[in-house]
């Protein structure tokens, strides 16, 4: 096993991690500037005061990044700092980015610091997915269906930016590229070649021309220019009372610049390395999936009471450990069962004894970790070929469950007395095509999976043996990433549908709520807040986060403190004061995000 340390942190880091733990973000008014140590007021070029600014602090030299957001009138705060020079930023879609370094905050009197921005206008490197669909012509069906079938061909390695760089084309040109993405394949699963690309081009024959011919109407060679606009930020009082703490992973990149024009790597399989790095990714903008040079993250999971907040990686066997007393992260690399296949890691759990459960996606197994003993204790293969250990969930006597085969709709859980793993198939009867992504737990020990591609709920009970099977009121709607709150009800996102539902086991009924403020919003995962009734909805296609509230049943829409912030994963957690949030930010430099809404 390997483990690699980055040191710690300054006491800055410290106060200010303290400090949000008790609540102290939300108990002081960012407007006050006698409350805080560093404070201003955020205007626009002609003077007006802007709301729900996120104005970001970083000590040069830590890994740690905080967001204030401006209030009604433009003021925001932050809590006390300790003596020292800060770099104080705004990079906010519609504005020409700002940056004030070596900002002396005394410790004693409050040190402030105004800013006037500069309208900046669009361009598609700096668009979400969601404002990429809402400048291409079109119905809004017509870019729905296309967002739910290209999804897995396009937007699962590329962000749609990538789209308006070969705009021109005919439909003969999109075919070709989307026969080549046909033909490469992402991190996990083997690369189609012969006969197997050639059956696999017949099968989806028809879907491939559906997206060509749209393409060709939208970015063909007599399509009018799309006009772009930014999606309305949020300034209602409730939206400007957040707060965001940020953890740069050390596996991060910052490469900025330009891709060279007729320069660079000859294969769509090149390695990503920190020389090639410059040809895969820029500041702010997508790119192709990497290997284990960079970070990818994929799930976060907080444990309060040892003061840590564990990170997993899509494309590497790795689990990585946040240290909230100290601001040290360190890194576990689990043990191999297959070399010959690729490395990743998704979700992660906690057992009732303090055990982190890691699951090893492409691998087909599932990992053990005593954080106190700072150890991999064992590793479980799920034992059946082309087995995908992606999700998991730990039931009450302690057993681990995993979702163990996305594309057969199956489930598997682990014996620890044996060490074998029994595995559970929804049957074609109940659904032909389930597509499992994400599973969830109730008190009863019942699991429930979200059927990605197949578009319904499935329930496994383990005393019964049997699978129970329910459709959303939208058809094809991408049910995904599940949170069951303190009354079993089953809450989940509709990924291509932009919404928000809930199944209730009393009634077996199913609710659905249209996410707001996001045209083309694809909410991704969710997570229930039960102390605060509340139910927290990622959007992967636009730079927001939303949050649902049970007893209302109205939105609150939150701006996110950077550009491309995509959130595979949400956690709550109950124990502060107001409850914390804490996400994976997957796009690189990856980051863990802590996130508390007054």
């Amino acid at each position: 096993m390997t483990v690699q340390r980055w040191g710690k942190t300054s006491s800055w880091m410290i106060l200010i991690v303290v400090a949000i733990a008790v609540g102290a973000w939300g108990a002081s008014k960012a407007a006050k500037p006698g409350a805080a140590s560093l404070h201003g007021v955020v205007r626009s070029a002609t003077g007006e005061p802007l709301a729900g600014i996120p104005v970001l602090a970083n000590r040069p030299g830590t890994n740690i990044t905080v967001a204030a957001y401006t209030d009604q009138e433009g003021r925001y705060g932050f809590p006390s700092l300790v003596a020292g020079s800060e770099t104080v930023s705004i990079k906010v879609a519609g504005f020409k980015p700002v940056e004030k370094s070596s900002v002396n905050v005394t410790g004693k009197k409050a040190t402030q610091v105004d800013f006037t921005l500069q309208a900046a206008a669009p361009v598609p490197k700096e668009m979400t997915d969601s404002e990429i669909l809402s400048a291409l012509p079109g119905t809004v069906e017509q870019k729905r269906q296309f967002f739910l079938s290209g999804s897995q061909e396009c937007d699962q390695c590329h962000f749609l930016d990538r789209l308006i760089k070969n705009e021109g084309r005919d439909k003969a040109g999109w075919l070709a590229i989307i026969h080549l993405m046909r033909r490469t394949a992402t991190i996990g699963p083997p690369v189609p070649s012969g006969k197997t690309v050639e059956e696999l081009l017949a099968r989806t024959e028809d879907i491939n021309n559906r997206m060509a011919d749209y393409l060709a109407s939208a970015l063909g060679p007599n399509a009018s220019k799309p006009t772009f606009q930014f999606a309305q930020r949020p300034v209602s009082d409730a939206s400007t009372h957040l707060s965001v703490i940020m953890y740069k992973t050390p596996r991060g990149v910052d490469p900025g610049g330009d891709i060279p024009v007729g320069d660079g790597p000859h294969s769509a399989f090149t390695a990503w390395t920190k020389e090639n790095a410059r040809w895969f990714f820029r500041e702010g903008a997508g790119a192709n999936r990497g290997d284990n040079t960079f970070s990818w993250l994929h799930d976060v999971l907080p444990d309060p009471a040892a003061g840590y907040v564990f990170y997993s990686d899509q494309n590497t066997s790795i689990l990585g450990q946040v240290d909230l007393n100290t601001g040290e992260i360190r890194e576990f690399q689990a043990p191999v069962v297959n070399p010959e296949k690729e490395p990743g890691s998704q979700e992660i759990s906690l057992d009732k004894d303090g055990n982190v459960w890691l699951s090893l996606t492409w691998q087909g197994s599932i990992a053990r970790f005593d954080p106190k003993a700072e150890k991999f204790t064992g590793v479980w293969p799920v034992g059946f070929k082309n087995a995908s250990c992606g999700f998991n969930v730990v039931d009450s006597e302690g057993s681990p469950w995993c979702r163990s085969s996305g594309g057969n709709g199956s489930i598997s859980r682990l014996d620890l007395a044996t060490g074998q793993f029994t595995t559970y198939s929804v049957p074609k009867a109940l659904s032909p095509s389930p597509g499992f992504y994400g599973i969830a737990i109730d008190s009863q020990n019942r699991i429930y999976a979200c059927e990605f591609r197949g578009g319904g709920i499935d329930r496994f009970d383990p005393k019964t043996k049997e699978f129970k099977h329910w459709n959303p009121l939208t058809p094809d709607s991408g049910p995904r990433r599940p949170s069951i709150d303190s009354q079993d009800r089953l809450w989940f996102p509709e990924f291509f549908a932009g919404n928000l539902a809930m199944f209730d086991p009393e009634t077996e009924k199913i609710k659905e709520w249209k996410v707001p403020g996001d045209l083309y919003a694809a909410p991704y995962v969710v997570a229930v807040d039960n102390k605060g009734h509340k139910v927290w909805v990622s959007d992967f296609a636009g730079d927001f986060i939303y949050v649902f509230d049970m007893r209302t049943e109205q939105f609150t829409q939150y701006l996110l403190p950077g550009h491309d912030i995509r959130i595979r994963d949400l956690m709550v957690d109950e124990t502060t004061n107001p409850p914390s949030v804490w996400a994976p930010d997957f796009t690189p430099p990856g980051k863990v995000v802590k996130i508390q809404a007054w």
